[in-house]
């Protein structure tokens, strides 16, 4: 399987299968996606042993928001200020 993240609908899935009490294998086949993904998302996400897709996503959206590969460096803010004051 090709890695993908996870969208708020397959947690949502993940959360309805969990609380059935579906095991983690089955609940991966029916995802797409590998059991240790499951597993994962479970361990992130999970809060007093309740798992809340919700919560689980909008902390994945918060981790995608503040990945270093978005932010930009302060010597190249500090450079365009220079540039701006010079123009």
């Amino acid at each position: 399987m090709s890695y993908q993240q996870l969208t708020e609908r397959r947690r949502y899935l993940i959360s309805a299968l969990f609380d059935r009490g579906i095991s983690i294998s089955d609940i991966a086949n029916t995802v797409k996606c590998h059991r240790s993904t499951v597993y994962r998302e479970l361990k992130r996400g999970c809060n007093n042993s309740l798992y809340s897709s919700v919560l689980a996503h909008q902390l994945a959206v918060m981790k995608r928001r503040c990945a270093a590969k978005y932010r930009i460096p302060q010597r190249r803010i500090d450079f365009i200020e220079v540039l701006l004051t010079n123009d």
